[in-house]
C-alpha cells in the first residue's frame, strides 16, 4: 500500500546526535531510554495501530535500536530514525514499564523480510531480552 502524503508535509529525518534520544538499551532484560527510564509505549500512537498502544522502531547496521511511541504519517516514520537509510530491521514494538510485550515487522517505508526481524530477535536475545511471552508477528509477504 502506498500512502501519498498532503501537500506540505515533511517527513522528519533525524542526524546522529538527534537519533541517539530515541536510542533503546537492555539492562536486566529491560528496555530502556537513553534518560534512564524504562521505554514503555502505553500512550504510543501508531498509523497501523488500532488503540493497540504500539510505538514504531529501527534497529541499524549495527545492531542499535531505536524507537519512538509517536508514529505520525508525514511527519515521523520508520524511516525518520536512519534518515531514509538502509536498516537492519524495522516495525512495531509494544513496551510496558521496559517489558518487551510484542515485535513486528510493520514498516510499510522498508517492508523488511522476515529474516530482518530474526536479526532484531537474536539482538534483543543476545543483549538479554527474554523472548518468552513475547508476541511476534511478520505481517509482509516475501517479494517477487
Amino acid at each position: 500500500m502506498v500512502v501519498a502524503l498532503p501537500p506540505g508535509y515533511c517527513v522528519e529525518y533525524l542526524d546522529a546526535e538527534e537519533r541517539e534520544r530515541f536510542r533503546l538499551f537492555v539492562f536486566h532484560g529491560l528496555l530502556y531510554s537513553v534518560t534512564g527510564r524504562p521505554f514503555d509505549t502505553s500512550d504510543a500512537t501508531s498509523y497501523w495501530g488500532n488503540g493497540d498502544r504500539r510505538g514504531i522502531f529501527a534497529m541499524d547496521r549495527y545492531g542499535n535500536i531505536y524507537a519512538s511511541s509517536k508514529h505520525e504519517v508525514g511527519r515521523f516514520h520508520h524511516s525518520s530514525f536512519l534518515a531514509g537509510e538502509p536498516v537492519g530491521g524495522a516495525g512495531e514494538l509494544e513496551v510496558i514499564n521496559g517489558r518487551l510485550i510484542f515485535l513486528s515487522d510493520r514498516s510499510g517505508h522498508y517492508m523488511p523480510e522476515p529474516e530482518f526481524l530474526e536479526q532484531v530477535v537474536r539482538r534483543l536475545t543476545e543483549d538479554g531480552i527474554d523472548f518468552r511471552g513475547v508476541e511476534i508477528r511478520h505481517w509482509w509477504e516475501p517479494r517477487c
